[in-house]
């Protein structure tokens, strides 16, 4: 049967507004929240405002980029019902916008709920719009066409039911609005650390003059001389710097509030701190790996059952053939050299089908078909060193089982009985 495109529902046009990016402190991320969760008239503009400015934090991209990656880096299959694999959806998900959808659905845990608007798909292409954060309204299900605006277009419609995909749940803010508070302190102590290299860390000129019609001049030349910094004082003027007294110690505090907040925001993503910077002992390391990876599987697990209980009705009602279950293609996580060793020993004992070697380890099949390739010579089996230099011990040997046999041929001998 040939494939039908379905009509298409045109998204809302949005009007959007610019990111304000103007400083952000404690009482303005409470300001955003209390925004957020207000009953009546919920707004998340102030909130994914501040999020846009803690998504420059450079260690919070990289843990975030870590774990969208454990998902990402995972080939995700269509099983048909008899447990082939489907191509065509397969191909729809190995896509760049296949893979952006994934990444879209995984970033709800960040972000928090998310509205993914799908403009059409074919077989050959999915198209969608990830709806902007700041202009749905979850509580009510519209998209704001203006994000101050108080009412907007519903998306509950059962028309759109095909076009439409929520993910996360509508009070959901995200992780983020958790690690906002440590990268707010964090800033604010990079930024004192910057001005107390600044202050301690370079030369301080001071300019002395006794004539008052000389200090112009002064200040002139001051400003045209390095950007260090400067005074201009008069002779019988007082000038005192106070320098801090313990300078080494100053910069720990600095550097320990910094990996104090990059921990705090490790354990709020990841559930742990030691996998993105390299401290503790190996035990620890290990133990800290482990729960990363029940985190991945929970976003894994998260993924497949979003893309089998919304997007699987998504792709049928666009003519899309799905009559099956999206999964994970099966990893191998042991090494190809032990993997290689037990097949061997397997087949030593069982019989295996050629074919199972070339694809299991990704070689080509030759033009005259898959087999083992037969042995020309048997080896012989290598000969020990006692008996590949014979000896007096070897002639002793011999002489011994002679004499041992002449004396038993020559004792039955005489005995009657024996012929």
């Amino acid at each position: 049967m040939a494939y039908k495109q379905p009509a298409k529902a045109q998204a809302p046009t949005l009007t959007l507004a610019p990111v304000d990016r103007n400083y952000k402190g404690i009482q303005q991320w409470r300001m955003a929240i209390k925004a957020a969760e207000d009953i009546y008239y919920p707004s998340r503009k102030k909130l994914y405002d501040l999020y846009k400015e803690i998504m420059l934090d450079t260690h919070l991209l990289s843990v975030i980029g870590k774990r969208r990656a454990k998902v990402t880096n995972t080939r995700i299959r269509f099983f048909n019902q008899d447990g082939s694999e489907n191509d065509i959806i397969n191909k729809l998900i190995d896509t760049e916008a296949g893979e952006e959808l994934i990444k879209d659905i995984i970033d709800c845990r960040f972000y928090g709920h998310s509205l993914i608007w799908f403009n059409g798909i074919t077989p050959d292409k999915i198209d969608y719009t990830l709806i902007e954060r700041a202009h749905v309204k979850p509580s009510t299900q519209e998209v704001l066409p203006r994000v101050h605006d108080l009412h907007g277009v519903s998306y509950a419609e059962k028309h759109l039911a095909n076009y439409v995909m929520e993910v996360g749940k509508a009070n959901d803010l995200g992780l983020l609005v958790t690690c906002a508070p440590w990268l707010i302190y964090k800033k604010g102590g990079v930024s004192d650390f910057a001005l107390f290299a600044e202050t301690f860390g370079t030369p301080f000129r001071e300019y002395i003059y006794n004539d008052s019609t000389a200090k112009g001049a002064l200040e002139r030349a001051a400003k045209l001389t390095g950007a260090s910094q400067y005074i201009v004082r008069p002779h019988n003027a007082d000038f005192k710097l106070h320098e801090s007294g313990q300078k080494a110690g100053s910069k720990d505090l600095f550097v320990g509030l910094g990996d104090l907040c990059d921990s705090q925001v490790s354990k709020a993503i990841l559930h742990n701190t030691m996998t993105t910077d390299a401290m503790g002992g190996n035990y620890k390391g290990e133990v800290h790996e482990k729960s990363e990876k029940e985190v991945s599987k929970a976003d894994k697990r998260f993924v497949i059952r979003i893309l089998n209980e919304k997007f699987r009705h998504i792709l049928v009602a666009h003519g899309i053939k799905a009559n099956g279950h999206f999964g994970y293609e099966e990893e191998d996580s042991m090494p190809p050299e032990k993997r290689f060793e037990i097949d061997m020993k397997f087949a030593e004992k069982f019989e295996v089908e050629p074919e199972y070697f070339y694809e299991k380890y990704k070689m080509p099949i030759p033009k005259s078909g898959a087999a083992y390739k037969a042995k020309s010579k048997e080896e012989k089996p290598p000969v020990k060193e006692t008996e590949a230099k014979p000896g007096k011990g070897k002639k002793k040997k011999e002489k011994t089982e002679l004499s041992q046999k002449g004396f038993f041929n020559t004792l039955f001998s005489f005995l009657p009985w024996v012929e």
